[in-house]
């Protein structure tokens, strides 16, 4: 869909109003089109997406979902995105939650479930505030895989993040904890 073709092959509609969004990106060509759908209503968002050519009358992607806010910093979601390759079978769905437990620190989870292959996928997450230069972020899926990322702002222009992914099932076997990754990386602002 996207190219350095000249800026005439394609053509972008919008429309929003208080609660509904839609928005369509076309190149008018190859007849490949992409369509994106919101409406709020109350405590609830419904939202999709559409990936179609035309041309040769093919869905290619499709995803749909809605997330329901029962209280301010709580949220429960649903998406379902199709089967690669299959766009018309049933793919993944998507199980979310989070909720701002303190003004510091939300928890979250995630469940997945691959209609194709039967696999089941879990996450659970916190993210936490020690102050307003430093937070951190922590995950562990049901396979025991940690992901870690603390970070710490010195000032406008410079962030260190220290980074590490290891599976704690591995470490526990093992008993060997001298050797876990650790990286850093500098995100410079201008």
């Amino acid at each position: 869909l996207y190219s350095s073709a000249a800026s005439d092959v394609y053509k972008r509609q919008e429309y929003s109003n208080a609660s509904t969004k839609a928005k369509a990106l076309a190149n008018v060509r190859s007849l490949h089109t992409v369509i994106s759908l919101s409406h709020l209503y109350k405590s609830y968002l419904f939202g999709a997406y559409f990936n179609i050519d035309f041309k040769s009358q093919k869905v290619l992607n499709n995803e749909f979902g809605f997330v329901w806010t029962p209280a301010s910093g709580a949220k429960f979601g649903i998406q379902h995105v199709a089967a690669e390759k299959k766009p018309l079978e049933l793919g993944k769905f998507w199980f979310y939650f989070s909720h701002a437990a303190t003004a510091s620190q939300t928890i979250g989870s995630e469940f997945a479930y691959d209609w194709t292959s039967k696999k089941v996928d879990a996450k659970l997450a916190v993210a936490h505030k020690f102050n307003d230069a430093t937070n951190g972020k922590f995950k562990i899926d049901q396979d025991a895989n940690v992901d870690a990322v603390i970070k710490h702002q010195y000032n406008k222009t410079l962030t260190a993040n220290f980074v590490s992914a290891f599976s704690l099932k591995s470490i526990v076997e093992s008993n060997k904890t001298k050797k876990l990754p650790i990286g850093l990386a500098f995100d410079f602002k201008f």
